[in-house]
């Protein structure tokens, strides 16, 4: 892999309306991504916008995809999508600086409520495929397998979308995140079904993973003092690399080619500058 001929797309716009697409121009972004339940955030700072775009057409509330990759590769990943929180503009002579930063799936966390009443013996799994009706992101609720068991003594909930999702999932043993304005439920402890991705020094891996205790939030049975084994390393950007999902790491340290779980992403990108990488944690 290479750090030469990066590219990056941003589009911008609300479901259904023209939308704004900006490339060519310097891009600087810094996305931070996890397994919890709290939304993911980037801030994307973009040069010299033309002025009809940064006054007409950006506005909080709307949705901000950003791809990056390759020139040399076959098109661009989708890296970040999320509602804007907030914009502004500054002037950096010669240039131009617009700032935006963005939640992954903020509105319908913010927004989306529910009102449910069922009688004992009902299914977890209904009420689950309820909740997750109410919001407009779509879930890779089909693609996943547990054990379906029921409420014996009904279930009543009346609030936000999220807090009933959460009670619902615990209770189902699953725990679930926002990837890319997708719900992502997972089994507690386990890991995406994403097909597991080589990290290694010829597919972009920098220097050598660090050994690293972590405190996991999700884990079950585990106390305050607890920890998981796990590595923090560096790559060159990694699009594809999801938290809950799946990554081979194979090194000096680590000879054999070891699958680890993705706990925590941060990716840094500038176009025009020397950052374009991914800051991993993943745990045995």
């Amino acid at each position: 892999m290479t750090q030469y001929k990066r590219q990056v797309s941003v589009v911008i716009g609300t479901p259904g309306q023209e939308a704004l697409l900006i490339k060519l121009l310097r891009v600087v972004f810094n996305i931070r991504k996890d397994d919890s339940e709290d939304p993911n955030d980037a801030t994307i700072t973009i040069y010299n916008l033309s002025e009809e775009s940064r006054n007409q057409k950006i506005e909080t509330g709307q949705l901000v995809y950003l791809s990056a990759g390759y020139e040399d590769d076959e098109g661009l990943d989708t890296i970040f999508i999320g509602n804007i929180s907030n914009i502004s503009h500054s002037l950096v002579p010669p240039d131009v600086v617009t700032t935006i930063t963005a939640r992954d799936g903020s509105k319908d966390i913010l927004e989306k409520k529910i009102s449910l009443s069922y009688k004992p013996g009902v299914s977890g799994e209904l009420i689950l495929t309820k909740i997750l009706e109410s919001f407009s992101m779509s879930s890779n609720f089909s693609s996943i397998q547990f054990t379906d068991k029921q409420y014996a003594n009904g279930f009543t909930f009346a609030g936000p979308s999220s807090k009933a999702l959460t009670k619902v999932a615990r209770f189902l043993d699953l725990s679930w995140s926002i990837q890319d304005n997708e719900i992502r439920l997972v089994e507690f402890d386990g890991s995406d079904q994403i097909r597991s991705i080589l990290l290694s020094p010829s597919t972009g891996l920098i220097g050598s993973p660090e050994k690293q205790l972590f405190t996991d939030r999700k884990a079950k049975g585990l106390s305050s003092e607890d920890n998981i084994p796990g590595y923090r390393l560096l790559t060159l950007l990694q699009p594809k690399v999801v938290p809950n999902g799946k990554v081979v790491i194979q090194s000096k340290e680590i000879q054999e080619q070891t699958e680890f779980t993705v706990m925590n992403i941060a990716h840094n990108g500038d176009t025009h500058g020397s950052d374009w990488n991914s800051e991993i944690e993943v745990k045995e």
